[in-house]
């Protein structure tokens, strides 16, 4: 969880005066690419947001791309908080599992730059060129790793080889991407988000039969 949290953001003192600006930046830049969109949000409208000049902004961000690059990533920080307890020891795998594959589905709600891209939102997918691709690949190593150690513990007593529990971490990562649709009730009927989610991770990780219903 630490190697996590220390990945995604920033390690700077939240109490400096300078990282506040930064994040005050990230803030604005987040609640205008989420209410028009990442293409038709300039880099002055985020200064003015902000209250801050445009030079200002580029001291802390050299491109609109960086921006929103942190400003998703300040996201999934937030939200990792929210996963302590799939960290915790005790946990079964397979439960572990499930909690990862729930939080996964149910991401919306909390990281709405997230839920876009995983929704498909081809304007924010193709932003992602004008991102850092070695961050990129680092947070996407990241969570294969973390995700396959998941899936390892919870396949015990069968031991997956390394290309097994690759294939197995890319299917449940593309799953992921299905949550961005459960924000519509039309997909998932009368079930809440959080119902939806637990009974599909259910079903993913213990099949269809009794032992898969869903707390």
């Amino acid at each position: 969880m630490e190697r996590a949290l220390a990945e995604f953001g920033s390690t700077a003192d939240r109490s400096d005066p300078k990282e506040r600006k930064r994040l005050k930046l990230v803030a604005a830049a987040t609640e205008l690419f989420v209410a028009q969109g990442y293409r038709k949000t300039s880099v002055e409208e985020v200064a003015r947001r902000a209250g801050v000049s445009k030079g200002t902004v580029y001291l802390y961000f050299k491109t609109k791309g960086e921006l929103l690059f942190h400003a998703i990533v300040e996201e999934k920080r937030r939200y990792l908080v929210h996963l302590k307890p799939m960290f915790e020891d005790g946990i079964a795998p397979a439960q572990r599992l499930k909690l990862w594959l729930r939080a996964a589905l149910v991401v919306g709600k909390e990281m709405p730059l997230v839920s876009r891209m995983m929704h498909g939102d081809m304007e924010l997918l193709s932003a992602m060129e004008d991102m850092p691709e070695a961050a990129l690949a680092s947070g996407r190593a990241m969570s294969m790793d973390v995700l396959g150690e998941f899936i390892d513990e919870a396949a015990a007593p069968h031991c997956l080889t390394d290309h097994e529990i690759g294939d197995r971490a890319q299917v449940l990562i593309g799953l992921a991407h299905f949550g961005g649709l459960l924000q519509e009730e039309k997909i998932r009927g009368t079930l809440s988000v959080e119902r939806f989610a637990g009974i599909l991770a259910d079903l993913v990780v213990d099949g269809i039969g009794p032992q898969g219903g869903s707390s």
